[in-house]
């Protein structure tokens, strides 16, 4: 069984560029791995996270530099086509975050979380979820133009309400909070006309806490293993050498 899933993943950044140069586009993937990056520390010049008394990106340095992002094949088509969608529509690129989480770095982002005595509703327990099955996806579309990130009312990992999808009151000014909310329903239709051309839109769905975060559900995911940093090739590993 984990053989069989781990022959589903690909490198969306390899499969990114093959795609697109086949249709003679620039490529419109950005891959920004998130949890290969250092913490932004709390007070740090231009610091502008939107947590009360943490940082946006909460949870510092898990992957080693060097990690690769990998996705399960069919939610990476998906992907893909919705960057396209997103780009011809609306001039965005589409910037990935994360994607495969192994069973260990689920356990450093839940330390991070009781470390600090974080509420645990924003981190899956090791082993549970889409993540480390490799079947959701973290994306954050950018203006193709100024490279800025779109407006989606809340910082990526932001920890609170402001991040859930059915969340609209993000300002006193209605029409900043129009042009957000249909931000976020331009990045769920893209994902669902792609899922759909594609025949796969029963299987997607999007956590209801987390706007950037879109996932197979969990009929589909449930059906394979979690992996662990030790059940993959070594060119595929993604946690620091002990």
């Amino acid at each position: 069984m984990k053989k069989k899933l781990i022959n589903q993943l690909i490198n969306i950044e390899v499969e990114a560029v093959a795609y697109f140069s086949a249709k003679s586009m620039a490529n419109p993937i950005i891959i920004d791995l998130e949890y290969s990056k250092a913490s932004i520390p709390i007070g740090a010049k231009g610091y502008v996270g939107q947590n009360d008394g943490l940082p946006d990106r909460a949870f510092g340095k898990i992957y080693h530099d060097n990690a690769r992002l990998w996705v399960q094949q069919d939610l990476a088509n998906i992907t893909l086509r919705a960057a396209e969608i997103l780009f011809e529509h609306h001039n965005w690129k589409l910037k990935v975050m994360d994607s495969l989480r192994v069973i260990e770095a689920q356990e450093a982002m839940q330390s991070v979380v009781k470390e600090n005595n974080w509420s645990e509703d924003y981190v899956s327990p090791p082993g549970a979820g889409a993540h480390p099955r490799a079947m959701a996806i973290d994306i954050v579309p950018l203006d193709a133009v100024s490279g800025a990130d779109v407006d989606m009312g809340s910082a990526f990992d932001h920890f609170g309400t402001r991040s859930n999808r059915d969340f609209v009151d993000f300002c006193n000014d209605v029409e900043k909070n129009s042009k957000i909310t249909s931000n976020r329903r331009a990045l769920v239709e893209a994902m669902l006309m792609a899922a759909d051309e594609l025949g796969l839109i029963d299987k997607l769905y999007f956590l209801p806490s987390e706007w950037w975060d879109y996932r197979f559900t969990e009929d589909v995911w449930s059906q394979y293993p979690a992996l662990s940093d030790a059940d993959l090739p070594e060119h595929m590993r993604i946690m620091p050498k002990k």
